[in-house]
């Protein structure tokens, strides 16, 4: 079971979608990804959103499965008739990226420092990037939203 306080971001906006079936869903993403190329492992989980008095809403878990570094991984989660696309858990790139620009903006000589000694891994931000913008072409593409 995944907990909502654990997302890291909308990852493109919600949808409404008329009686979706969570399962068919997941087989047509499954589906989908192999026929694209896309390395994906999909499955079927539950989110909770809050403590003793939260929810637990389905959700489709979407993760590579086996990413050159941690890449976060997509929650679609069902909240009636409305989708969510979520980030979930950690990407080393993202983070290390993130890190990078803070310490570059921080305005002092140490900042620049770190900065410099930081890793660049903006070429594996780009592949976790693409990863991600692939994934959500196919979900555009099997919910029509680009009609």
């Amino acid at each position: 079971m995944k907990k909502m306080k654990e997302c890291r971001g909308d990852i493109m906006r919600p949808v409404s979608t008329d009686g979706v079936d969570i399962q068919h869903l997941a087989d047509a993403i499954i589906q989908g990804t192999e026929a694209n190329g896309i390395p994906a492992n999909v499955s079927v989980d539950e989110i909770t959103t809050g403590g003793l008095f939260g929810n637990v809403m389905p959700c489709i878990v979407v993760s590579h499965p086996n990413p050159p570094i941690s890449y976060f991984e997509h929650l679609l989660i069902f909240n009636g008739d409305i989708i969510n696309f979520k980030f979930y858990g950690f990407s080393k790139a993202t983070y290390n990226n993130n890190m990078k620009e803070a310490d570059r903006n921080s305005g002092k000589l140490s900042g620049l420092l770190k900065a410099s000694l930081r890793s660049d891994m903006s070429m594996e931000l780009q592949t976790e990037q693409l990863w991600h913008s692939d994934l959500c072409s196919l979900y555009a593409t099997i919910l029509k939203l680009n009609d």
